[in-house]
């Protein structure tokens, strides 16, 4: 994709505002989606883009504060193995800037006793059905899919995938999985469809795996019937009566498919956490990997429809940030346009970032918005790493931590 050069003096103004206001917010804790962990991210990658060797000072500095932290039991949430808050987030960014060339800190002697850790405690997280990429057992294998340096690491992901496999309701209509985390803090056990706790977040994850050569034929039938189940409630937009999604954000199986509840549920949320761009995302990458192009034909259809989608009514896009903001959105088209070069998702791009800039000459003088600007997911943070990923010449991965690269 071509940068938006026009921009760029506009964007470093508006990347530079933002790092003012990082600098001077305290982290709130030591997690990734929220905290020290995140920073760290965005540091290492602001060292990259603007090149100047303080803001690789700092990533320095927030890692040995996070090591001193777990050594002094001064982090209990980097006791525990999930993604979005505990320690195979923290390796997962130290994995990634090592791949790289961000750092070239070795950290392996850590990383293989994180790798123990998380792989024991996500075995028992499986078995009991926690699913959940953010706060279960799926952003663990995430994270182990990066490790497979430590020859442990293979049969980790073995015995975790034939685990999950077990675990998933499998019928006619196709493949998908409890999730435990979620059913106890909504009250509900919905299939949720969503890329954040739902079906297309394992799925993405299982691909990863399977990108490395694991578990393939199991993985392809996995991945293949999670999608049958998902196509399996795909339905036509109506804007007229204001049906904007062709797929649902969860469903209950236990009440008809078309029940009045079912039919909420395909609302018009369009975010990195929910809605229509989960499931182009899937299919696209699924198509790609298992050379299916029936399913990159259907993401076409339902992505291009998305583009029309900009209203608040349409998509509840309210502020710039990641999870269900503006810069979400933008990231994901472009993506999808790095994907398939379909001149359509660069219009989106486009859009979404200049939607962003428009946000953000109000939040940046918000005191709620302030109030997180430290945040990966919902932060300044994030739309930082947003904006830098619009100008930059080289290809930052950052957003793999959101399964988009």
């Amino acid at each position: 994709m071509k940068t938006l050069t026009i921009e760029k003096e506009l964007i470093d103004l508006q990347v530079k505002k933002l790092l003012n206001i990082i600098e001077v917010t305290e982290p709130k804790n030591d997690t990734l989606f929220s905290g020290r962990i995140g920073q760290i991210l965005y540091y290492f990658y602001m060292f990259r883009y603007f090149e100047d060797e303080k803001y690789a000072d700092k990533g320095v500095e927030l890692i040995e504060t996070i090591l001193h932290n777990m050594d002094t039991h001064k982090s209990p949430y980097l006791l525990k193995p999930a993604f979005s808050y505990g320690l195979s987030g923290f390796g997962y960014v130290l994995s990634l800037l090592k791949d790289e060339g961000i750092i070239d800190i070795n950290f392996d002697e850590q990383l293989c006793e994180f790798d123990d850790i998380v792989y024991t405690k996500t075995l028992e997280d499986v078995v009991k059905r926690n699913t959940d990429y953010l706060h279960g057992s799926l952003g663990v294998l995430l994270y182990l899919s990066r490790r497979l340096s430590n020859p442990k690491v293979e049969k980790y992901l073995e015995i975790l995938v034939e685990t999950l496999s077990k675990t998933a309701i499998r019928d006619s209509r196709g493949v998908r999985f409890e999730n435990s985390h979620i059913a106890r803090l909504n009250e509900s056990d919905n299939i949720n469809l969503g890329l954040a706790h739902g079906l297309c977040g394992i799925l993405m994850i299982l691909l990863k795996i399977h990108a490395k050569g694991i578990c393939k034929t199991q993985i392809e039938e996995i991945v293949s019937g999670g999608i049958n189940f998902i196509l399996s409630y795909k339905t036509p937009q109506d804007f007229a009566t204001g049906k904007y999604s062709f797929f649902p954000l969860t469903i209950n199986e236990k009440e008809p498919w078309n029940s009045d509840k079912n039919i909420e549920e395909y609302g018009s949320r369009l975010g990195w956490c929910y809605g229509d761009l989960n499931e182009i995302l899937l299919l696209y990458t699924a198509s790609k990997q298992f050379g299916v192009p029936e399913w990159a034909d259907i993401a076409d259809e339902v992505g291009c429809n998305t583009i029309e989608r900009k209203n608040r009514k349409e998509t509840i896009v309210i502020d710039s940030h990641i999870c269900h903001g503006s810069i979400g959105m933008a990231q994901y088209y472009k993506r999808f346009y790095e994907m398939t070069a379909l001149p359509i998702y660069e219009e989106g791009y486009y859009y979404w970032i200049e939607r962003t800039l428009q946000f953000l000459e109000k939040e940046t003088t918000d005191p709620l918005f302030r109030s997180h600007a430290g945040e990966l997911l919902e932060g300044f943070v994030g739309i930082s790493l947003g904006l830098i990923s619009a100008v930059s010449e080289e290809d930052l991965k950052w957003d793999s931590v959101f399964l988009l690269s």
